[in-house]
């Protein structure tokens, strides 16, 4: 059975331009320019998918800072910092006040090829930081297609107050520097700059013009997280925002697909979405069946969205038969568990950290054959970790100690592939079934194969098991008994094990070479598995 729980989210959403006063503080623009400035402090979800051709894209990663140039003063007031006050992500671009300079300062883009194009759409998000004496100084967005001798101006924000000013930017650009493939903009500082604390700019994005009207998306699936087990009543919801000027009504469809058919539909109606707005609609709930490959559908079925690419997304998850194996966790954040494991057919290389330390790779399948040997390779991002394995033989949904074939094998270096190998024992059943992985660092995986972890990772796969099992094997695991002992009376100990299928009883006899000792003790109903200390006579 088929344990794979797929969890692939598709996130999309808002990018739209209208004119609008809302949010505004002294802001001019050019007649003709297009205009959008949300107070907030992150962009729309996903806004960018919406832009149907990104010319140009910066969030200050990978060293993107060092493609852009300061012209005029505040050289040394421009920085990449490892922060995220305008809303995005760590790092951003930061003008700072100190040292304090008396001007106007652009931080200029690198090229840009605009070549074919008359009207560009710029969005950026940024926060203006004032301390207590400061207001009154002039923020603006330029474009050159000279190299800076000429600057046309796009946006410009005259801010007087001494509130702070968190903004996701819109604007619509056709200066006549859009086509030329020598293509510059600048984010430009005039006045002092002790007027201000900092300036803070974010994914930037230079894309394609044009308004978009119409267009919605759904941007997660929820309620499906979870262990959903058979006949569990499951209430799916989706998130949908309008990246669209319009505010809309349309309807949202969820469907739920077996692999092979729809078996289950329902669809809801979103009324007067506005632009920006997230709506979470509540789908009808379903009756959950056994299944190991679902797939939930929802669609938006917006009349005339102008971007049907983003109207669905897709999440796969997993339903378990009320018989299901224990659920272990762990934590493997820092490396710990497994990086790559391979075994009998299967091949798991560059796994990386399982959600919650417990990886289901229950569509991997190795191929083993009773009484053989197979070699087994492992590697772990940190040290000393200590691997277990369980087959569980007898299809009980439970990993038991006789069917431990592994036990606390050492993974010494991370990064390293250890090779060890696993023997199928005779009490291997045919069939298919499932194997567990373990991984502690410093400790053993082995006492309990439910555990949770502190610094480790359990993995789940599939084995087909062939060849016929030995049904009778009785065995001695040890004789429990010092080697070196004073003279006199001794009880001797040893301990036997029913190795095989079927529960078992033996007579079971201890000999002493040399003294004519002989001591016979009988097992009865030694369980398949179990261990048993047997004490003879003294």
């Amino acid at each position: 059975m088929k344990r794979k729980t797929l969890r692939l989210f598709m996130l999309f959403a808002a990018f739209a331009f209208i004119f609008s006063a809302t949010a505004q503080h002294n802001v001019n623009t050019i007649d003709g320019r297009l205009k959008t400035s949300s107070v907030k402090k992150s962009a729309l979800v996903a806004w960018s998918e919406s832009i149907k051709d990104i010319l140009f894209y910066e969030d200050f990663s990978d060293n993107g800072f060092e493609n852009w140039t300061v012209m005029g003063e505040g050289a040394e007031n421009w920085s990449a910092e490892a922060t995220n006050q305008a809303g995005g992500s760590i790092p951003e671009a930061e003008m700072y006040r100190s040292p304090a300079f008396l001007g106007t300062s652009r931080f200029v883009s690198p090229v840009i090829n605009t070549s074919g194009y008359s009207d560009l759409s710029l969005s950026f998000l940024h926060v203006l930081d004032l301390w207590y004496g400061g207001g009154g100084f002039w923020v603006s967005v330029e474009t050159t297609s000279d190299g800076g001798t000429t600057w046309n101006q796009v946006w410009e924000l005259n801010w007087t107050t001494t509130d702070d000013y968190y903004a996701f930017e819109v604007l619509g650009v056709n200066t006549p520097d859009v086509g030329s493939e020598n293509f510059q903009m600048c984010f430009k500082f005039e006045n002092n700059s002790d007027l201000i604390d900092l300036w803070a700019i974010d994914n930037i994005t230079l894309g394609d013009g044009g308004s978009i009207f119409y267009d919605v998306t759904p941007t997660a699936i929820l309620g499906l997280d979870d262990y959903i087990f058979k006949n569990d009543e499951v209430m799916v919801s989706s998130e949908i925002i309008n990246n669209g000027s319009e505010t809309v009504s349309f309807d949202v469809k969820l469907e739920i697909d077996d692999g092979s058919n729809v078996v289950f539909e329902s669809t809801k109606t979103v009324t007067d979405l506005a632009f920006g707005e997230v709506a979470t609609v509540d789908f009808d709930t379903w009756t959950a069946v056994v299944g190991d490959s679902f797939t939930a559908i929802v669609t938006t079925m917006l009349s005339g969205d102008e971007n049907p690419d983003n109207d669905q997304i897709y999440q796969g998850f997993v339903v378990f038969l009320d018989d299901v194996y224990c659920i272990p966790s762990a934590n493997c954040n820092y490396g710990d568990g497994f990086t790559d494991f391979a075994w009998a057919g299967i091949e798991n290389y560059e796994s990386g950290c399982s959600a919650g330390g417990y990886g289901i790779f229950t569509s991997m399948e190795a191929s083993v054959e009773i009484g053989y040997s197979y070699t087994a390779t492992f590697a772990s991002g940190t040290p000393n970790q200590n691997v277990s394995m369980w087959i569980d033989f007898n299809l009980d949904f439970e990993f038991e100690d006789y069917e431990r074939v592994l036990t606390d094998f050492n993974l010494a270096v991370s990064g390293v592939l250890y090779n060890v190998d696993i023997v199928i024992p005779g009490n291997g059943l045919p069939g298919t079934t499932t194997m567990r992985i373990g991984a502690n660092h410093n400790n053993p995986s082995s006492p309990d194969p439910c555990d949770t972890i502190n610094f480790g990772e359990w993995e789940d796969y599939s084995v087909e098991v062939t060849g016929t099992p030995i049904d009778l094997n009785a065995g001695v695991v040890s004789i429990d008994m010092d080697p070196l002992m004073p003279s006199g009376d001794i009880t001797p100990l040893a301990t036997v094990r029913n190795f095989r299928i079927e529960t078992i009883s033996f007579p079971v006899t201890m000999t002493v070479s040399g003294t004519g000792y002989s001591s016979t003790v009988n097992i009865a109903d030694l369980a398949i598995g179990e261990d048993v200390q047997v004490e003879f006579d003294t």
